[in-house]
C-alpha cells in the first residue's frame, strides 16, 4: 500500500484515486460484456465479483495451488479460498488443469483437486 500511495499528498486523494480505477474499471467491464465472445485472461483475485460460461484454472498442482510458501493453516485457507473464488465464476463449466510436468520437474495434482471431489 505505500508502495502504491506514494506520489500522493493525503491519503483522501490516493482513495479518490483507487475509487477512479474502480470505477474505470467496471466501465471497462461493462463494455467487454456487450463487445462480444472473448477470451479474458486473470488471475483468481483479479475475477471476484465476475461471471462467465467457461472458466479454465491452470496449473492446479501441488506447490503452485496451494503456494509452496503457504504452510501454515491460515495460508493454506486462504489458498483454498482463492481457489473457490476461481472456481465459483463458472456459470456453465468449469475446466481444472494440473500438468504431470513443470519444467521437467515431477509434479502432483492440488490436493485442492481431492478435496473437491476431481482427482482425475
Amino acid at each position: 500500500l505505500q508502495e502504491d500511495a506514494r506520489g500522493y499528498e493525503s491519503c483522501e486523494e490516493w482513495f479518490r484515486h483507487v475509487d477512479g480505477m474502480k470505477q474505470e474499471r467496471e466501465e471497462q467491464a461493462a463494455r467487454e460484456i456487450t463487445a462480444g465472445p472473448a477470451v479474458r485472461l486473470s488471475t483468481l483475485h483479479g475475477a471476484k465479483g465476475l461471471e462467465f460460461e467457461a472458466v479454465f484454472i491452470l496449473d492446479v498442482n501441488e506447490k503452485v495451488m496451494p503456494y509452496k510458501k503457504a504452510v501454515l493453516e491460515a495460508d493454506l485457507e486462504e489458498e483454498r479460498r482463492m481457489f473457490y473464488v476461481g472456481m465459483t465464476r463458472a456459470k456453465q463449466r468449469l475446466y481444472l488443469f494440473w500438468s504431470r510436468q513443470i519444467h521437467n520437474k515431477e509434479m502432483e495434482p492440488s490436493r485442492f483437486l481431492a478435496e473437491c471431489g476431481s482427482a482425475n
